[in-house]
C-alpha cells in the first residue's frame, strides 16, 4: 500500500470535519498516512495567531488529536514554539516572516 504525506491545507480541512477528507483517509488507511513536521508548525502558527482564545484552545486541541492520530515525520520539538514566535513576528509586522512561512 501506498504511503501519504498529508498536506496543511488537507489537515485543515480533516481537523474541521471537511467528510470529503474524512471519506479519503479512511479509504487509504490512517496508518498510510504522514504529516510532515513543517506542517505541525503550521497549524501551531494558526492556531497562535487568533486572537479569541476560545479559538486557540480548540485548535490546540484539534492539534493535538492530530499528533496522536498521524506519524509526523522530521523533527517535531520546536513545532509550537515555531508557531509562537512566528505569530508574534508576524503581529509586529517583522519583514522576514514570509521567508519563513510561505
Amino acid at each position: 500500500m501506498k504511503k501519504y504525506l498529508i498536506d496543511t491545507n488537507i489537515l485543515i480541512e480533516f481537523m474541521h470535519g471537511n467528510e470529503t477528507i474524512w471519506r479519503k483517509i479512511r479509504e487509504i488507511g490512517i496508518k498510510n498516512c504522514f504529516i510532515s513536521g513543517i506542517s505541525l508548525c503550521e497549524l501551531y502558527f494558526g492556531a497562535y495567531y487568533v486572537k479569541d482564545t476560545k479559538y486557540f484552545a480548540q485548535e490546540i486541541e484539534r492539534i493535538r488529536i492530530i499528533r496522536k492520530k498521524f506519524p509526523i515525520i522530521a523533527t517535531e520539538n520546536n513545532s509550537e514554539l515555531f508557531g509562537k514566535i512566528k505569530t508574534d513576528l508576524q503581529k509586529q509586522d517583522y519583514p522576514s516572516t514570509n521567508l519563513i512561512y510561505s
